[in-house]
């Protein structure tokens, strides 16, 4: 994969799919809080010209965070399967590109917050899977979807 310095801390790697994560390079372990066993990453962007079958799998990448408008080049998404990951928190700006998304898994991660309006934009969300979290049973946030899994 192909590597560039982006930050003093951060290091640019295509994870597949034309997704790029950061990871943090150079950094002492106590500096790094572990995610898997392994530095977290900050999801940067997918590239449209690398989706086939619309959908994005993105699994045990040890994703912490991601970045806002991260999915704007791939509206047409429709399944994204973020499992296994490190996220703490379900921004409110994550998803709001991908209106077409049927299915949203987010399994196995550590999520404790969803903002407000995090799935507010997903139309077409039929699918939201979030077992495995460290989020309480709160529906709240659930979208009307043909099924939400939480606990």
């Amino acid at each position: 994969s192909e590597r560039r310095l982006l930050a003093p801390l951060l290091l640019l790697a295509t994870v597949g799919f034309g997704c790029e994560i950061a990871v943090p390079e150079n950094a002492t372990e106590s500096e790094i809080p572990k995610c898997n066993g392994r530095p977290p990453a900050l999801l940067k962007h997918c590239n449209a010209t690398h989706i086939e079958n619309n959908w994005v799998e993105l699994r045990f990448k040890n994703i912490r965070s991601i970045e806002p408008r991260a999915f704007a080049s791939i509206p047409q998404l429709q399944r994204l399967d973020l499992s296994g990951n490190c996220l703490e928190i379900v921004a409110e700006e994550a998803f709001r590109e991908l209106i077409w998304l049927e299915t949203l898994d987010l399994r196995g991660n550590k999520i404790k917050i969803v903002e407000p309006g995090a799935f507010e934009t997903l139309k077409s969300l039929r699918f939201l899977l979030m077992a495995g979290n460290a989020i309480g049973i709160q529906h709240s946030w659930c979208p009307n979807t043909g099924y939400c899994e939480v606990s």
